[in-house]
């Protein structure tokens, strides 16, 4: 069977996209820090435009048919839990602003008043994680503050900067042996001037 070129990238384009899907919430922090970096510090063959598609796009299930590991489980619940309550805080305070401002007209208003939830929801947030960073350490400390960071960074995405171990965990070849990625969050939140690994 001969192709044309130009059926060859579209293959190739397609398969590209189906290897950058999306498992954990690891890898959709690593492609929200491409897409608010420069293409340049991106890995090769990755745009901007695609991380961003990852980065907001729904999370893929294993094709494989391996079992999860207990750690990959929880790590799944925990990226779920968050995602779905990011979703229900800005619901939340989108009512919220509704009820006291009323109806706004225009495609700014709108998204003026959607960057308001979402202000709302963060600052709504950020005490839980400084509670969760004040536990006692181990896993359920982790747990926790892996959740809020979570929440945090699907309210506003790049809100976590993963560490470069966290991005070579996202980036290395399954294939290879070596440790197991660590459950607890070793990065940093520059907003809010916390380094994960040192807390």
């Amino acid at each position: 069977m001969i192709i044309s070129r130009v059926q060859l990238n579209r293959i190739i384009r397609e398969e590209t996209h189906r290897l950058l899907e999306v498992y954990s919430k690891k890898q959709r922090g690593a492609m929200c820090a491409w897409a608010n970096s420069p293409a340049s510090e991106n890995p090769k063959g990755l745009s901007n435009k695609e991380a961003e598609e990852q980065c907001h796009g729904p999370m893929k299930e294993a094709e494989d048919g391996s079992p999860w590991t207990d750690d990959e489980k929880q790590e799944r619940h925990i990226s779920h839990a968050a995602e779905k309550e990011a979703r229900e805080l800005v619901t939340q305070f989108r009512k919220s602003l509704k009820q006291d401002v009323g109806r706004v007209w225009g495609d700014d208003a709108v998204e003026r008043r959607e960057d308001e939830a979402i202000a709302a929801a963060i600052e709504s947030v950020v005490p839980r994680l400084e509670a969760a960073l004040e536990l006692p350490a181990g896993e359920e400390r982790d747990d926790k503050v892996k959740h809020v960071v979570y929440v945090l960074d699907n309210l506003q995405p790049g809100f976590y900067k993963p560490s470069e171990q966290e991005l070579e965990g996202f980036l290395g070849d399954p294939s290879k042996a070596g440790a197991p990625a660590n459950r607890r969050l070793t990065g940093t939140i520059p907003r809010l001037g916390v380094d994960l690994g040192l807390a």
